[in-house]
């Protein structure tokens, strides 16, 4: 077994030992609007978010289809832990792969345990080109986790007539967290806004949004859209099989008329499972054969 399959199999042994915790996690993260703290604790002692670090950061980066598989078993056990890992290694990974060098030994320190880095790379900010760097203002939604992050990444847009798209990663003291997170579906996301008000960002801690990774090997040659390309879907995959399992296992107790066969001895349930079950193999497997070629 290679070195990412042995960190494959250690998180998946894990996930299963945590189980009851992380499902815990997601009933009261549909009550808090955000992940526990102590949960978010444990998912740091597992190294959990550090999957797509490079690993001369201190990051156990795994191949791209061990990190499907990884993401899809925190998904199946719950939805809310999932999310969180699924943002806290695109965010971590892209500081991690394309901050300059100094810029990187300062997010990630030698010595010092590993920062999470959450936010959104949209650009929905402006930055004044200032001695050194820039001053960054704006407000970005959608942040998912940012009330947990050490680290913020923000897209923005430099002032001026070339107006680059630009990524900013600040300190999350420097930020306001808006508590506004009151939705219906993904309420334990934690997905707050934050807002940066004339910060001076060092030029060392952004980066172009189309430039190349400054380190992290094969996985990181690839355009940003490609790095984040193996994260929604095997999440999305691992909350169908729960879905249908869970159903399967429902079917047994329920009955379309009182007196009646349950729904798990009517020929048409065990058709349309079928069905479903092979839309979401067909579904998993096409994105693997994509992840597979890029």
């Amino acid at each position: 077994m290679d070195g990412s399959g042995a960190v494959k199999a250690g998180l998946l042994a894990a996930i299963g030992t945590h189980r009851q915790e992380f499902e815990a996690a997601g009933i009261r993260a549909e009550a808090e609007r955000n992940l526990p703290s102590g949960t978010m604790a444990t998912l740091r002692e597992l190294g959990a978010f550090w999957l797509k670090t490079p690993a001369e950061l201190g990051g156990t980066p795994l191949d791209p289809l061990d990190f499907c598989d990884v993401l899809e078993e925190f998904a199946y056990t719950d939805g809310a832990t999932a999310w969180a890992v699924m943002v806290g290694n695109g965010g971590t990974g892209t500081a991690g792969g394309w901050l300059p060098h100094a810029g990187a030994r300062w997010v990630f320190v030698p010595g010092r345990p590993l920062p999470l880095v959450m936010g959104t790379p949209g650009p929905r900010g402006t930055g004044r080109p200032a001695a050194g760097g820039y001053v960054v203002s704006g407000q970005w939604s959608f942040a998912s986790g940012c009330g947990h992050a050490d680290w913020l990444i923000g897209g923005f847009r430099s002032a001026g007539p070339d107006g680059r798209l630009m990524v900013a990663i600040v300190p999350r003291e420097h930020a306001t967290v808006i508590d506004n997170w009151r939705v219906a579906g993904l309420r334990g996301s934690g997905s707050f806004d934050f807002r940066l008000e004339e910060v001076f960002v060092p030029a060392d801690l952004t980066f172009e949004r189309a430039a190349s990774a400054c380190r992290g090997g094969a996985l990181f040659n690839v355009e940003a859209h490609v790095f984040l390309s193996n994260e929604l879907p095997p999440l999305m995959t691992g909350m169908a099989r729960r879905a249908l399992d869970e159903m399967s296992g429902l079917a047994g107790q329920a009955a379309r008329v009182p007196g009646g066969p349950s729904l798990a001895d009517r020929p048409a349930f065990h058709a349309e499972l079928g069905r479903a079950q092979t839309r979401l193999r067909a579904a998993r497997a096409a994105h693997r054969e994509a992840v597979m070629a890029t």
